[in-house]
């Protein structure tokens, strides 16, 4: 499949990044145009926040499995009209479902409180995950590696109505909840879905569906951990389009230096359809990167001629 790999285009950056300035730009062109966001796999609402203040109509539906985290979405949110809580995954299927999760975290007086996590992911069913959940019995003292198990919803089904924009940080989930949406995705104006790039094949699902649904496919934020960050590799990254924007340095979430980023619209990616170019890809793991990670940002073609009067540079 062919695929036409190009940054999302430059708006007037909000705190939030791409998506928020995306929805900010959009309800200032066409009033009321972004009204109800889902925010599947929403943590402890560490997005929310600016997607609210994005707009006042904004209303989210924030989709969390994991109890502790779910907790800190109510009580944060607690008396806001605007959030609806669910306590539930977002799959292809009505259910349930294993969850595995890596870590826990402590608490250390921020958000993420004691029994928090921010990697889990549903369990694929077969053999293999059954031998992932066995092995996840059998790790040794101190370890924190865990499977539980939770509820599944289908979009299509839990939802009165399309979304307008979805966004999906499900840690390999992403192509099940888009499968999910059924014929929903068909209305939602704007997806941005967060897909790994060394190894599996979510990426390659998720944009295969949303070419099939008609969506226009932008690439928006970059993650990934490497040992260092030393100048021959920003040099490297700088060549390739990788704008880096905040580097951290052994945080809770990773002991190893973790960047974050953007790519510039200036200049060719190192893309090959759905791939990494096989020269960028030997350059992260030469550098050990433990991960990369891409935001996707498709617009719905079905609403072209709002999203060409929101941001005139796209000509959808």
């Amino acid at each position: 499949m062919k695929l036409t790999v190009r940054a999302v285009p430059r708006v007037a950056m909000a705190t939030g990044g791409p998506l928020v300035s995306l929805i900010t730009s959009a309800n200032a062109a066409i009033p009321g145009f972004i009204k109800t966001i889902v925010d599947g796999g929403a943590g402890i609402g560490g997005s929310i926040v600016p997607l609210l203040a994005s707009s006042p109509a904004i209303k989210v539906i924030a989709y969390e499995p994991l109890r502790e985290n779910a907790k800190v979405l109510r009580q944060r949110f607690s008396g806001n009209p605007a959030v609806k809580v669910r306590e539930v995954a977002i799959s292809d299927r009505i259910g349930h479902a294993h969850f595995d999760i890596p870590s826990r975290l402590q608490g250390d007086g921020g958000p993420w409180t004691a029994g928090t996590s921010y990697n889990g992911y549903l369990c694929k069913a077969g053999l293999r995950s059954f031998l992932r959940r066995l092995a996840a019995r059998m790790v040794r003292p101190g370890r924190s590696r865990e499977t539980i198990k939770v509820s599944t919803v289908r979009l299509d089904s839990d939802l009165s109505a399309a979304p307008d924009v979805v966004k999906l940080d499900l840690q390999g989930g992403e192509p099940a909840a888009l499968d999910g949406l059924g014929d929903y995705l068909r209305q939602v104006k704007l997806v941005k879905a967060e897909v790994q790039m060394l190894g599996g094949d979510a990426r390659g699902r998720c944009v295969r569906k949303l070419q099939e649904f008609g969506f226009t496919i932008y690439l928006a934020d970059l993650q990934f951990s490497v040992p260092e960050l030393d100048a021959s590799l920003r040099t490297a990254l700088t060549a390739n389009g990788v704008k880096i924007e905040e580097e951290l340095r052994g945080s809770p979430y990773d002991p190893q230096t973790m960047v974050k980023g953007e790519w510039t619209d200036d200049q060719e990616l190192p893309f090959q359809d759905l791939d990494l170019k096989p020269e960028f890809e030997g350059l992260l793991r030469a550098a050990k990167a433990q991960y990369f990670q891409v935001d996707l940002v498709a617009l719905n073609q079905a609403h072209a001629e709002s999203w060409n009067t929101i941001l005139p540079s796209l000509r959808l």
